[in-house]
């Protein structure tokens, strides 16, 4: 057995739409780890024994201070992101949810320079991170049958 051998890692991109405005999303310019300086939607890592809604829900109150509707939340497609010179592997649940308010804080700062709420049509003019890229090609329909649907 290779004791250097990198673990998978299972994680949740949460695309947040606005509650008055679903055409925006929240997004967050990242400090730290694989795609700095890149924006990206809130999310992280599944801890042990959470399903992916719950990490949703953890990740967006944790990272923006923003509770979701629940009753909307659903998962689009599971992805398969590979960062080479991290050696990381992550399979992430790109979900989505509408925020309860818009009214987000910043409560990790050392991790995301802030947060903005953007108009789909501006989140492509952006330098994005790659979930969030993904997840603009699911939206349009161009390429659908390259993800796992939930």
């Amino acid at each position: 057995m290779n004791n250097n051998k990198q673990l998978v890692r299972v994680g949740v991109a949460v695309v947040v739409r606005s509650p008055k405005n679903s055409t925006k999303v929240l997004i967050g310019k990242r400090l730290l780890g694989a795609g700095v300086g890149k924006y990206a939607f809130p999310g992280g890592e599944l801890d042990y024994g959470e399903t992916w809604k719950v990490t949703a829900i953890r990740e967006v109150k944790e990272e923006t201070g923003l509770d979701l509707t629940l009753t909307n939340m659903k998962c689009l497609f599971i992805t398969n992101i590979l960062f080479p010179q991290e050696e990381q592997q992550w399979v992430v649940y790109v979900v989505e949810a509408e925020a309860k308010s818009e009214l987000f804080i910043n409560t990790e700062p050392e991790y995301c320079e802030g947060w903005k709420w953007v108009d789909v049509d501006e989140l492509k003019t952006l330098d994005i991170f790659i979930s969030t890229q993904q997840w603009l090609t699911y939206m349009d329909g161009s390429a659908q049958t390259q993800f796992q649907r939930c």
